[in-house]
């Protein structure tokens, strides 16, 4: 279509370039990957344990959900700054951002699944003078599995998200950085 190498270049020089700087590029992916890992592992144990505090407490949920919420309608982007201050430029920043990023789905499905608990199983339980551990760990826990994996699921995709908007932000490494770093020099 007589269109400019500049602006789109053939597939066969792509690939070759790809093959060329595959170590470097390599290098850059594990770095973003680290930066998401991290940081979903987080937000996943931080989500749980307040979707568990949450589900046994209404007074601590009630105290402390509205500022999940305040949290999550708040732009990372106007976050971030406020991230890389506190924890700098390096990778610390950018596992925070995946985590505030993935933190919400996994606790708004984590807590709908606790509560979904059956009312009369919970009374069942209660009749047969179970505590709150056995109640949690043989009915509310099992019942929310579907709830936790679909958050989960979420999640994998906002990891990534989050790591290469951190690198976007504030970052010397990583593929959002490479991704930033050529489309000023027009590579």
């Amino acid at each position: 279509f007589n269109i400019s190498e500049f602006f789109l270049p053939r597939p066969s020089k792509v690939f070759l370039e790809f093959a060329t700087q595959f170590k470097f590029l390599l290098v850059h992916l594990g770095i973003t990957m680290l930066e998401a890992v991290s940081g979903y592992i987080l937000a996943v144990a931080l989500s749980f344990a307040l979707a568990v505090i949450f589900v046994h407490s209404k007074i601590i949920e009630r105290g402390v959900y509205p500022y999940v919420i305040a949290l999550k309608i708040t732009p990372v982007l106007a976050l971030a700054p406020f991230l890389v201050l506190c924890f700098g430029i390096g990778i610390s920043s950018k596992i925070a951002i995946v985590a505030i990023i993935c933190f919400f789905p996994l606790l708004v499905n984590t807590l709908k699944g606790f509560k979904t608990a059956d009312e009369e199983m919970l009374d069942m339980f209660k009749s047969f003078s179970a505590g709150k551990k056995q109640i949690f760990l043989k009915l509310r826990l099992p019942n929310s599995l579907p709830y936790i994996f679909s958050g989960l699921k979420i999640s994998t995709v906002l990891a990534m998200t989050g790591a290469f908007v951190g690198e976007y932000i504030a970052s010397n490494k990583g593929i959002g950085y490479l991704i930033l770093a050529s489309a000023r020099t027009f590579d």
